[in-house]
């Protein structure tokens, strides 16, 4: 712990007072060119800086650019507002006026030992990045994985928010993960909050709680289409005005974490129909990166099976080290509705079926094995059994249900608008808005 200051009173109070705590070394210095050797020696985890000292908030900028996980308190002798966004804005974690209270001090101690957990754990998920999350969904040759690596690659390089829209099992939290990890963000937090399920008036503390956790690092608001409106307020608060108020509480929190959010809906539609809001799609969608699903990058599949098998051998978990001519075909000719998800689980549990070092069809799981004998022996047959309003009718309602009755995603994949979609709902008498729930 370092504390920065020209006050040499200051430093040896605060001195005195961390200096028996366990697990603390504490160094005072009374200027800035004192702290850059300090820092260099990568030993320090906390440093109290003065803002009497000249440059003090380019000192923090500085500071976070080579050493992110380091927590600095900006100590002042009067506190502003103004003042306090733009130390946050610099990248300190707290702005506290003298003299310090002993739980300022104590919630900056374990914030410190919280970052530094947290560091040591980053340092192994970014050693892991290749082997388990982009093996998981990243990888690929397709143009569709390729086009979705470039766009996480650019998104990883900046600071915007990110919105991930995709089917469920695409890898959206995966891909949220692998940006944080690679942004300059990356040795910080990544929380996540699930909009899901959750009592609307406890979400809302989780989302001000989680947002004030995360400072310098990265909130992913999964399912974010299931915000309900009253707990949106929060999040574009944060993301326009950089501040929340805790509930109960009568002042503000400023906060610096980047948001990212996750959704298998339409936000645009939902802004259409009210129930989300303008202002907070504008900024979530700053970026969007679109997860394609697996069905449309089936050439991908023995990449990402080979990449499944390998990561199973690396975790000393039992894998086969191939997989036979007649379980790929199997694979390959699978639709996926589960996506990549899907697919991992199918080759993990042939992958502890298998007796050999290849894995076999019959350990994949029937619903695989059932759907690739299905497609294959759908055939003319069958067409002429079936008038073609009927199939008509099937593919419109099981597209639908899929995408949770989102029009304008089904209205794509079909190749015609809106209008004639919403006439062949009608016709068919297909019930939309039970599709939606």
């Amino acid at each position: 712990m370092l504390i920065a200051d020209p006050d040499a009173v200051f430093i040896k109070a605060l001195s005195s007072h961390l200096q028996g705590l366990p697990g603390v070394t504490v160094e005072g210095v009374k200027s800035l060119a004192e702290v850059e050797p300090r820092i260099a020696s990568k030993t320090t985890d906390l440093i109290f800086l003065s803002t009497e000292l000249k440059e003090a908030l380019a000192t923090v900028e500085e500071i976070k650019r080579g050493r992110p996980e380091i927590e600095v308190v900006l100590t002042a002798v009067t506190s502003r507002m103004e003042h306090a966004v733009k130390a946050m804005k610099a990248g300190a974690s707290d702005y506290v006026q003298k003299p310090l209270r002993p739980e300022q001090v104590a919630v900056a101690l374990e914030r410190a030992r919280r970052m530094r957990r947290l560091s040591d754990e980053n340092r192994s998920l970014r050693a892991q990045l290749q082997e388990r999350y982009a093996t998981r969904t990243l990888i690929g040759s397709t143009p569709e994985a390729q086009r979705m690596q470039d766009q996480i690659a650019r998104a990883a390089q900046s600071q915007t928010a990110v919105l991930f829209i995709g089917e469920p099992g695409t890898g959206k939290e995966l891909a949220a993960r692998t940006v944080h990890l690679e942004s300059a963000r990356g040795a910080r937090p990544f929380l996540t909050i699930d909009c899901r399920g959750t009592r609307p008036e406890l979400l809302e503390q989780e989302i001000v709680s989680t947002l004030e956790r995360a400072q310098g690092g990265t909130v992913l608001l999964k399912e974010v289409a299931e915000l309900p409106l009253p707990q949106q307020a929060p999040v574009a608060r944060a993301m326009i005005e950089r501040v929340v108020r805790p509930p109960g509480s009568v002042a503000d929190v400023v906060v610096d974490a980047r948001v990212m959010a996750s959704t298998t809906l339409n936000l645009l539609e939902l802004v259409g129909r009210g129930t989300f809001r303008q202002d907070l799609f504008e900024r979530l969608s700053a970026q969007t990166i679109a997860l394609p699903p697996l069905r449309e990058r089936i050439d991908d599949i023995p990449l990402l099976a080979d990449g499944f098998l390998k990561r199973r051998m690396s975790s000393g978990k039992r894998a086969p080290r191939n997989v036979s001519a007649e379980a790929l075909a199997t694979l390959l000719s699978h639709d996926w509705p589960g996506n990549v998800r899907e697919l991992e689980q199918a080759i993990d549990r042939a992958s502890e079926l298998g007796e050999s070092d290849v894995l076999e069809r019959r350990h994949l799981p029937p619903s695989v094995i059932q759907a690739s004998e299905a497609r294959r022996k759908t055939g003319a047959a069958e067409v002429t059994t079936r008038s073609l309003r009927e199939m008509e009718s099937e593919v419109i309602e099981k597209l639908l249900s899929e995408h949770r009755g989102d029009t304008e995603v089904v209205s794509k994949l079909l190749k015609i608008d809106r209008s004639t979609l919403y006439r062949k709902i009608k016709r068919y008498q297909i019930p939309l808005d039970d599709l939606k729930e």
